[in-house]
């Protein structure tokens, strides 16, 4: 977090505010997924630690019975599947907003922590030592000023045809 704030133009401050909001809500949801699929991976782990392999021989004939082993090892590889595909997916946008969020001034740096950290206001006034006051009346330069660091890409996806005009 660097101590300057940058003095953004807030014409379009609307614009900005909902393309942040959208960008960082994907991330969030993003890393949200990942921690999920982490926590029923080591859920299912915890399963089919306890279990043992299933006795055939006192079944007659040669018929295949449940095996609690087998469909836990199933599903632990099926979710190791997914969460390699979500990382691969998410990991390098969750990077890249970290990464704007260690870049900004404390305006940019309270709205990353409000919307990426899902914290609220009062907290991250706290946080970063400003009263709750201050820290709500600087976001509107924060939203500029993360709008600015944000992928472009992010920003064309919030609004497709926003800068139609000025092309």
């Amino acid at each position: 977090m660097d101590s300057q704030s940058p003095q953004p133009s807030l014409r379009h401050i609307d614009v900005m505010r909902e393309a942040v909001r959208a960008w960082l809500s994907d991330v969030r949801r993003m890393e949200r997924n990942v921690k999920d699929l982490e926590h029923r991976i080591a859920d299912a782990r915890a399963r089919v630690t306890g279990l043992r392999g299933i006795d055939y021989s006192h079944m007659g004939g040669g018929g295949v019975g449940h095996d609690a082993m087998q469909e836990g090892i199933a599903v632990i590889e099926e979710l190791s599947a997914k969460w390699a595909d979500e990382v691969a997916h998410a990991s390098e946008a969750i990077a890249e907003a970290y990464a704007v969020m260690d870049s900004c001034s404390l305006p940019g740096y309270a709205v990353m922590r409000h919307h990426l950290l899902g914290e609220k206001w009062a907290d991250v006034a706290r946080y970063v030592g400003y009263s709750e006051t201050d820290v709500y009346r600087k976001r509107f330069n924060g939203y500029a000023e993360v709008y600015s660091k944000m992928p472009e890409l992010a920003r064309r996806d919030a609004f497709p045809n926003c800068d139609a005009d000025y092309r």
